[in-house]
């Protein structure tokens, strides 16, 4: 069962951002194909947002390196499944050529791990326009 609230917030940003939940989605599959890492911090599993989401198999303190979410142009599992929440748990942050989950929050051991997909437009709307 999707969690409606996040849900609902979802949608509106990624209409914020021009896209309908569907074209968004396939924007993104055009452009990054999926890498798939060795998950040290986290798991994909069913999520009451949406789909598949990014869990916690550890508690994460805040401010926490989690997982690396996008390796050059190469989504990772956990950059494909984050999902988007109203209020996140995790941010991402550029360090070089590669995207970093990082923890805004303590996060426990099972919990979903979120990010505000509104920030996007600040941090990635540069970076995806070299690729279009």
């Amino acid at each position: 069962m999707k969690n409606s609230n996040d849900y609902e917030d979802y949608v509106m940003a990624v209409r914020e951002l021009g896209y309908t939940a569907e074209s968004a989605f396939e924007k993104f599959r055009k452009y990054h194909s999926l890498r798939n890492i060795n998950l040290l911090k986290t798991r994909i599993g069913v999520s009451e947002i949406q789909g598949l989401g990014v869990f916690a198999t550890e508690d994460i303190p805040s401010k926490t390196e989690i997982e690396k979410a996008l390796d050059g142009r190469h989504t990772t599992q956990v950059g494909r499944y984050v999902n988007h929440s109203a209020r996140p748990n995790a941010k991402v942050e550029y360090r070089g050529k590669d995207l970093y989950l990082i923890s805004i929050t303590d996060i426990m051991i099972n919990s979903e791990i979120t990010i505000n997909y509104r920030i996007l437009r600040n941090i990635y709307a540069n970076r995806i326009t070299q690729y279009i």
